[in-house]
């Protein structure tokens, strides 16, 4: 463990502190005051077979390894086999921390150089026994002892801390101690040896050269500049000397950061050099080299610590030559093995957690439920590398991760894109903009500040995101190396682990007043390494030292957790906190441990449900992608969040997976598309998560990648995916999989590891793509360009056909399918926009020609085609999504005939299907934005429905709806105004239904209609009508004539973060003071405008919470109190026109469910009020 045993070991402190200025916490024991929910665990150990810091080859020719990530002493065969170990789970009892080296004596003893502990343990020759320790003489104890190694009957320490080579006799008698002099500078010395006379040659790591000091301590010489020549260095980290057969006494350098074993005379004539950079699974290569060792036949080892391997050249009379590696598997990342040491943990809007896994030096992100989407960082040569990091945080703003690059002494932030290039922030010191060994970095959202535990400068520094500039530092309360720092959002509260004082220390922070220290509590602390506020004000402590957590509430009392699903816990070492979440880093235990925890709402007399007004209504499926097998259709239906296998002989659905929104592996979100293999494994491409879910042909979760981004591997917005003959990595035929996102195609073996991160690209909003299993030419689906293009299985482009029109060839709209018969001779392609499929015939040559078409755009064969695939039968069957159905078809090369249809009934006019903006007529009818069903619901105020109307279709198509938003009501007239969003448009209809006449085109021009997804509306009342111009992140005002169509008249705001500025504005309403307020969604904010100035509203205050993902903002009639929506928390909140919270609304206060997704609120004249609850498919009446 790298959590220093030495502070665990200390007695634990007093069960109070008393701050000079501050407030005393005294927390005495007492009953459990919290009830903790079951944790779930997520991870689990993921090391590798070694993390070789140092090795020696012993007397008997067995190999001694100081395995530091593992924290153990090695005793392995020449073959590999583990013959003996000395800690970690051997049982010692005194497991080494962090050992970075070992010496053997001629005996067969064994020396440890137990770094983080500062002494040196003397082991029996089979590891089972500790015969002695040591830490150097009173008045000069070992500071780190970084390096050893055995010659002429002394052990040789290389101590980096105290500057200094220490030579010792196998008693731990203390001889000698040579420090610098007479030109020999030592800088981070990291291993010592001497020759047969006594000459002592130093790795000095940082000046890049080997000194050489006499027996007696005098410097005698140095050899080796900086470089990647022969003799030159980057970075030596171990010496040897040894007799080499046929060379005779020779100096061995383990030239570290360039990854090769220098060989020299004792003179520091070069020789020859071994190895070079390479990977893990390359032969005779370096990834991270540390020591080298040498056996008595002249062989040569490497210690390879981050390619997890060591790595053996044979002596022969003429050369070197490479002969064999143990180990070089690097640790493994799947759900329950995957974590050496995880600390903190942070949570991206997404819900995806990025977890510190400290002895792996990386970010693993795993998704909600677990599973693992990736891997970010590593351990190697290369600047960029991570150096045991123990915390992370996300930039609200960007997502980027903060890394607390804790050993290299600075802060690295990793982009979105793991790949992209990464920045590194400060440098080694105590200066501004400086630091030394960070352990712990937390980004509050609501003024995008970092704060940093600069744990060797003993403070707290502040630092600017945006510019990433240290702004303040706080270094009261005489702190001792803090090890954590948290932020409780929604307040100014800092929450800090003061690890070397055992206490927990509580601050206030504004950059107007600066710090000010709150409160410290240390209820008999022993190194506590963890701290943070949850939701309910709870204070959660990670007490390390002493294997617990404790939980203390604002009144003091304590609740003492020491294990958890069957284990105890093991110097925990980080607590996080996100939202209504906990998350305890049991360290020790290689596991991360999720409290999902209920807010406790403010006190208030909230409203409760009165009547759930209607609930879910469905069609009996939305199809809109179809695979197939000899026995069953397997279709994607996103309306209802699925994917099913459908009985071919029967029509029943046999399999199902999904049903919910969502992200974990049993849920999807609107997935797009799927594809079987040759095995029967289906293959979905969930388009908003980003990823390939693969499933067996019974729809039970396989396996899933993917994540968002454009590196090879990561997605866009994925859209298609086809199975099917391909080339490899290696160039063979192979089946493989194909996928399509943003303007690209990329291939994938069939269990995800990237072949072509780019197979073919430059497409213009491409959609679906199929493969030719008779000679592998793939054909995508190219939307926008009206399109077809063929490639051959090597991405060259073979043909393109189609163009933007009616005309046999042409397409119209948003043409999405494409499938190939099974003899490889006709394409047939969805044309939605002509409610048609075409069918081209391949000549001799592969060369495509229209054939004919099935259905028009004035035929009622189909409503909206989409995906279509061919059966191994040699049927064609179409989803046609708005008509609800599968329909199957007999074909040949000259024309279809219709055979059955399946499926095809329409949601029944008893509910809604993620009903969305609400509105409230003058006469008490209440409308209903039914989403997926393209419809708006009139219901009265009990939820009796008595009017239906809307379809899907085109722009050209009166009265259609295409995913409509928000509903607005127009005052005077109760004419209902439509967000109809993917049209780009604003629909107008009478107080019954009647289409009026529609406005608005996509578009970013100001002064005109122009608008993007427009989704939120609202009337002032002065008659014009607020327009939430979604994707332009601005709201847009017009004037409207008696014919209900619009006019500019002004516009507010624009594109971005800062105060003024919008991502996805949704919800709006407008004041009786003409204040207009506007649900900032994606940058998680209320924002309200009035006479030309903005102020923005992160959280309500008073609550500990900020809020997420909010949907919609009411004015309410009557006091003007503002109501939001908060989407992603689940909530309704009330708060005042300042921002002061008076009401948090769930529901459970509501006395029903939880809330899912709230969008918007409505009141009546009674003062009731409605909300659409859009993922629990329900609209309710709530009274006080």
């Amino acid at each position: 463990m790298t959590n220093s045993r030495a502070r665990r070991r200390l007695l634990a402190a007093a069960t109070a502190a008393v701050l000079t200025g501050g407030v005393i916490a005294a927390t005495a024991p007492s009953a459990s005051a919290v009830v903790l929910p079951t944790p779930t665990v997520l991870g689990g150990p993921g090391h590798a077979l070694i993390y070789a810091s140092g090795m020696e080859v012993a007397p008997d020719g067995s190999l001694i390894v100081a395995d530091t990530g593992n924290d153990r002493i090695l005793r392995m065969s020449t073959s590999g086999a583990i013959l003996g170990q000395y800690g970690s789970d051997a049982g010692s009892g005194d497991d080494p921390e962090n050992a970075r080296d070992i010496a053997v004596d001629s005996s067969g003893y064994v020396y440890v150089g137990d770094a983080a502990l500062s002494r040196v343990i003397k082991l029996s020759p089979d590891l089972k026994t500790k015969v002695d320790e040591w830490s150097g003489p009173t008045g000069d104890k070992i500071g780190s002892p970084i390096g050893l190694t055995y010659s002429n009957d002394k052990i040789y320490v290389a101590d980096a801390v105290k500057r200094k080579i220490r030579v010792f006799d196998t008693t731990g008698r203390q001889l000698q101690a040579i420090t610098e002099n007479n030109g020999c500078s030592l800088a981070a010395v990291r291993d010592a040896d001497a020759d047969k006379d006594g000459n002592i040659y130093v790795a000095n790591y940082t000046n890049d050269n080997i000194l050489k000091f006499s027996a007696s301590g005098s410097c005698v010489d140095s050899f080796g500049s900086p470089g990647t020549g022969s003799g030159q260095f980057k970075n030596p980290y171990g010496v040897r000397v040894a007799d080499d057969p046929y060379w005779g006494e020779s100096v061995y350098v383990a030239d570290s950061n360039n990854n090769r074993i220098q060989i020299f005379k004792t003179d520091g004539t070069y020789r020859t050099q071994l190895g070079r950079t390479g990977t893990s699974d390359e032969p005779g290569t370096f990834t991270t080299l540390r020591r080298v060792a040498v056996a008595k036949d002249g062989d040569v080892w490497g210690a390879d610590l981050w390619g997890w391997r060591l790595v053996r050249f044979d002596r022969s009379s003429s050369a070197f030559t490479y002969a064999q590696t143990i180990g070089g598997n690097p640790p493994p990342a799947t759900p329950g093995a995957v974590f050496n040491e995880p600390r903190a943990v942070a949570v991206s809007s997404t819900g995806n957690l990025n977890i510190i896994d400290t002895v792996n030096q990386r970010i693993v992100e795993m998704a909600p439920d677990g599973s693992i989407i990736g891997t970010c960082g590593q351990r190697d040569s290369r600047p960029i590398s991570l150096n045991w990091p123990r915390g992370v945080a996300l930039d609200p703003v960007t997502g980027d991760r903060w890394v607390a690059d804790t050993k290299q002494s600075r802060l690295q932030i990793f982009p979105a894109k793991c790949s992209a290039q990464k920045i590194r922030v400060g440098t080694k010191g105590s200066g501004t903009g400086e630091m030394n060994w960070p352990y712990s970095v937390a980004i509050r959202a609501a003024d995008r500040l970092a704060f940093v535990a600069d744990t060797q400068n003993n403070r707290i520094t502040v630092w600017d995101v945006a510019s990433r500039k240290q702004i303040a530092s706080y270094t009261g309360a005489a702190m001792k190396q803090p090890r954590s720092v948290t932020v409780v959002e929604g307040t100014n509260k800092i929450v800090v682990s003061d690890w070397g004082n055992n206490r927990v220390l509580e601050l206030n922070y504004t950059t107007s007043s600066g710090f000010a220290l709150s409160r410290a509590i240390a209820p008999g602390l022993n190194g506590p390494e963890g701290a943070g506020v949850d939701v309910n004000g709870n204070m959660w402590i990670a007490d390390t030292g002493n294997n617990r957590v404790l939980v203390i509430d604002k009144a003091g009392t304590r609740t003492v957790v020491t294990s958890a699903a069957g284990q105890s816990l093991k110097a925990p070492g980080a607590i996080s906190v996100a939202g209504g979440q906990v998350f305890v880093s049991d360290t020790g235990r290689d596991r991360v441990l999720r409290y999902t925890l209920k807010s406790t709402p403010p006190p208030g007399s909230g409203p409760t449900v009165e009547k759930t007004l209607y609930s879910g209504a469905f069609a009996s499926m939305y199809p809109v992608d179809i695979a197939t097998t000899n026995t069953h259709y397997y279709v994607v239906d996103p309306g209802r969040y699925r994917v099913v296998g459908v009985n071919r002989s029967t029509k029943a659905i046999d399999y199902s997976v999904g049903g919910s929104r969502g992200s974990g592996t049993d849920e999807l979100a609107a997935a797009r598309a799927v594809a079987t293999d040759s095995s029967g494994n289906v293959y979905v491409a969930d388009t908003p998560n980003n990823r390939i879910v693969k499933y067996d042909k019974t729809l039970k979760f396989i396996k899933q990648w993917g994540t968002k981004g454009t590196a090879a591997g990561q997605f866009t917005a994925i859209y298609g995916v086809a199975v099917g003959p391909g080339l490899d990595a290696g160039g063979n035929t192979t089946e493989i999989v194909y996928t399509i996102d943003a303007d690209r195609v990329q291939t994938f073996t069939r269990d995800g590891a990237v072949i072509n991160g780019r197979f073919a690209s430059g497409f213009n909003q491409p959609r679906q793509i199929e493969v030719n299993h008779l000679n592998g030419d793939v054909y995508v689906v190219n939307a926008r360009d009206h399109q077809v293009v063929g490639f051959t299985k090597s991405g060259t482009k073979k043909w393109a056909f189609g163009s933007a029109g009616t005309g046999n060839g042409q397409f119209t709209g948003d043409p999405r399918g494409v499938t190939v018969s099974r003899d490889g001779k006709v394409i047939f392609v969805t044309d939605d926009g002509n409610r048609r499929v075409q069918a081209w015939v391949l000549d001799s040559l592969g060369r495509p020609s229209y054939k004919y078409s099935i259905g028009s755009p004035t035929s009622s064969t189909f409503t909206d085609p989409r995906g279509i695939e061919v059966t191994p039968d040699g049927k064609l069957v179409v989803c046609d999504e708005w008509d609800y159905s599968l329909k199957e078809f007999n074909y040949t090369t000259s024309g279809a005939t219709l055979i059955r249809e399946l499926f095809g009934s329409a949601a029944p006019k008893t509910g809604a299907n993620s009903p969305r903006g609400l509105a409230l007529d003058s006469d008490g009818h209440l409308f209903a934005s039914d989403w997926w069903n393209q419809r708006i619901v009139r219901s009265n105020r009990d939820g009796v429905i008595d009017l239906v109307w809307g379809q899907r279709g085109t722009r050209d198509d009166p009265g259609s709806l295409n995913f409509q938003w928000g509903v607005a009501v127009q005052p005077g007239t109760n004419r209902v105004f439509v967000a109809n969003r993917e049209s780009h448009e604003i629909t107008v209809f009478d107080h019954n239904g009647k289409w009026l006449t529609k406005w608005g085109q996509r578009g970013s021009d100001t002064a005109s209609t122009d608008m993007t997804f427009p989704q939120g509306l609202a009337f002032d009342s002065d008659g014009t009508l607020l327009v939430s111009d979604t994707g332009n992140g601005r709201i847009k005002r017009f004037t409207i004539d008696s014919n209900g169509n619009g006019t500019y008249k002004a516009v507010y705001g624009s594109q971005g973060t800062g105060v003024g500025q919008m991502q996805m504005p949704t919800g709006i309403d407008t004041a009786a003071d003409g204040t207009i307020w506007v649900a900032d969604t994606k940058n998680n904010r209320i924002q309200s405008y009035k006479n030309g100035v903005w102020t923005a509203f992160t959280k309500p205050t008073g609550s500990t919470r900020p809020f997420a993902v909010p949907w919609g903002v009411t004015v309410h009639p009557t006091d003007g109190s503002i109501w939001v929506a908060d989407t992603g928390r689940g909530r309704l909140v009330k708060m005042s026109t300042s921002g002061a919270m008076s009401l948090e609304v769930t529901g459970t206060s509501a006395g029903t469910s939880d809330f899912l997704g709230p969008f918007q609120v409505v009141f009546d004249s009674s003062g009731d009020l409605f909300m659409s609850d859009t993922w629990s498919n329900r609209v309710l009446r709530l009274g006080f």
